[in-house]
């Protein structure tokens, strides 16, 4: 049996993800919508919007390192509520449904198709130029981590594998590599809301509006279902956090079906372009 270590895991997690995205990108626009002109127009067009998109890795850094400083000793309260509410429904799930298989595919769902996600659909509105959905996608997500980030660091709450009193084994955690890939980057007392759910569920929102993506929309719904699972037999979330999600997504569309924020929104991205275009020396319209 083939073992790896962990960094040659991580190097063909990342690159299985860069060769799905590539793939991705042929079956859903084909050939005829990735030609070169029209991806550098649609950069030229749409650029403007993407540094909204590199500020959310640069802000769960900061919340990380921030919720170090933070001396929170509500953390077990605050778990315990969550796992009164949610009562048995983890440890339920995990006990009808436990087998290495499933564990498996739950944490390839987790992992893998989450993270694939939220790459490769900014990526895919950009070189489809969709410019108008991409502009509401970016906004969405800067949305529900606005609200994500507060949650985090003033309402931590375990996950249900690191709180005893839930009887909830440590499925994903406890695995070597897969394992460590989440931790890594995930403080464990990032619960509520669901972000996994969060953000899967805003992006299949939006992309119902769309009919030229209507097979990556079906994909992405799908998905949905699958981590909603995933995050719950894993013992990765409580039911209140699923929910919370939820809710969290819908918030996010009523957010930029806004017109007047939208507006706003279009008349300081104008101001960016024309900064941009200064800035470079350029006299065409970026």
């Amino acid at each position: 049996m083939l073992t790896l270590s962990y960094g040659q895991f991580y190097l063909l997690y990342v690159v299985s993800l860069i060769a799905a995205a590539i793939l991705g990108l042929i079956l859903v626009l084909g050939p005829s919508r990735l030609r070169r002109s029209t991806v550098l127009a649609s950069l030229r067009h749409n650029w403007v919007y993407l540094p909204i998109l590199a500020i959310v890795p640069a802000a769960m850094l900061m919340e990380n390192r921030l919720s170090a400083y933070v001396n929170m000793p509500q953390t077990e309260r605050y778990t315990e509520w969550m796992h009164e509410i949610s009562g048995q429904a983890v440890r339920f799930i995990q006990e009808r449904l436990e087998r290495e298989i499933v564990t498996d595919f739950f944490t390839l769902i987790y992992v893998w198709v989450f993270t694939f996600i939220m790459y490769f659909t900014p990526l895919l509105l950009l070189v489809g130029n969709e410019g108008p959905l991409l502009k509401r996608y970016c906004v969405a997500v800067m949305f529900v981590y606005f609200f994500l980030i507060p949650f985090y660091l003033f309402f931590p709450v375990k996950t249900p594998a690191y709180y005893g009193p839930a009887g909830v084994d440590a499925l994903l955690y406890d695995r070597p590599l897969w394992g460590r890939v989440v931790t890594s980057m995930d403080p464990l007392d990032n619960d509520f809301p669901s972000g996994h759910v969060a953000l899967t569920m805003t992006t299949v929102l939006l992309l119902s509006t769309s009919e030229r993506l209507r097979r990556y929309f079906v994909f992405t719904a799908a998905s949905v279902v699958a981590i909603v699972m995933a995050v719950l037999y894993l013992g990765i979330h409580w039911v209140p956090d699923v929910f919370a999600g939820f809710f969290l997504a819908v918030g996010a569309l009523l957010f930029v079906s806004h017109r007047r924020i939208m507006a706003w929104l279009d008349v300081r991205g104008a101001a960016v372009r024309a900064a941009g275009r200064k800035l470079l020396g350029l006299r065409a319209p970026i």
